[in-house]
This record gives C-alpha cells, sequence and structure tokens, in this order.
C-alpha cells in the first residue's frame, strides 16, 4: 500500500512536535530528502520549543535528553529557518489563537504556512482539526506520512521501519493515535516479526 501522500505545496514547514518526532528517527535528512519539496522551521519553534529527544535515563533514573541540532540539515540545503516577519504574521497568529490553536509555536507556524501558501506539519491533533478549520487551502501533514513517503520512495525495509517508528515512540515520547489514517500501518509494522 503507498502512503498516497501527493504535497499541494512547495514547502512544508515543521512544528516542534514534527521536529521532535522527526529527529527522533535519526534519519530526518533521509526523510526529507525523499520529499519532492522544501521543508521550513520558524525560528521560534528552533529555538524554544525543538530542543532535545529523549535518551533514556541516566543511573539515577533521571531522564537523559539529547540536545536537537539543526544546524547540519540546513547547511546540506534540507531545511531552512525562518524568522517571523512580525508586521506580516500577527494578524493570523491572532485569527489562530482566536480559532482555539493554543501552542505559540503552532500559531507562528501556522501564520507562515497561511501567508507564505505552504504545508504545515504538525502531530497535535487537536491543532491539526483546528488548523484545517481554519485554513481550509492549508495542507496539513504528518510525521508518519512523511516516514511512510520515504519508505516508499526509497523501499526501506520492514527492520529498518520498525526502529525509525519505534525511536518515535521512545525518543519522541510519541504514540500514534488510532484515529491516525496510517495507525494501522504503523501498528503492522511495530508487530511484524
Amino acid at each position: 500500500m503507498s502512503s498516497g501522500l501527493i504535497f499541494q505545496h512547495g514547502c512544508v514547514i515543521v512544528d516542534a512536535c514534527c521536529i521532535i518526532n522527526l529527529c527522533a528517527t535519526d534519519c530526518m535528512g533521509d526523510i526529507l530528502r525523499a520529499a519532492p519539496v522544501r521543508f521550513a522551521v520558524c525560528s521560534y519553534v528552533k529555538d524554544t520549543e525543538s530542543l532535545a529527544v529523549y535518551d533514556g535515563a541516566d543511573t539515577d533514573g533521571n531522564p537523559k535528553r539529547t540536545p536537537i541540532e539543526l544546524q547540519p540539515l540546513v547547511n546540506a540545503g534540507l531545511l531552512e529557518i525562518v524568522v517571523p516577519d512580525w508586521s506580516i504574521l500577527s494578524p493570523h497568529i491572532i485569527m489562530l489563537a482566536n480559532g482555539g490553536i493554543r501552542g505559540m509555536g503552532e500559531k507562528i507556524s501556522g501564520a507562515i504556512a497561511h501567508d507564505k501558501n505552504w504545508a504545515i506539519a504538525t502531530d497535535d491533533r487537536d491543532a491539526q482539526r483546528k488548523l484545517a478549520a481554519l485554513m481550509p487551502r492549508t495542507q496539513v501533514v504528518t510525521t508518519l506520512e512523511l516516514v511512510r513517503n520515504w519508505a516508499d520512495v526509497e523501499n526501506i525495509t520492514i527492520g529498518v521501519l520498525r526502529e525509525v517508528l519505534s525511536r518515535i515512540q521512545v525518543r519522541g515520547n510519541y504514540i500514534f493515535p488510532s484515529s491516525h489514517q496510517l495507525y494501522g500501518w504503523a501498528f503492522g509494522v511495530l508487530s511484524d516479526n
């Protein structure tokens, strides 16, 4: 079964939850490279929300976090950093806030997507629903869709996919929602022996 993901915009702005989940895979560059679009992250998300992935616990049981470093992806031309222009984005941010979008990174990323006619990647189910309602012409994609696209384009083996999806769950601290259209696929990959 193919992912069926058809990119509707030339660029996807990636929100914090997707940055964290993609970084958790240790394959973010490959996943981005497999898509026929550009990717961006706003400086606010990069600097204040996408800070680390979980890497187990230390000897005292305290969580160990590995800092997220996006500069290698920027240097490779796979990700661009967008500095918000508040004079242009403020009305869109207010509209999104009034529409119930809670996270500042989601509001800024959504405003940039709206202003530049870009897609947005987020794994926050509530934000997905609200963004789709508030900005119906803006495509909303998820980490699972990007991973599935990569798997299909690059013919990734089931063993590699199982490891990547496990990393998202553990290092990204993300549980795939059963309502996600690719939940069955992800569950099948994770349970395949």
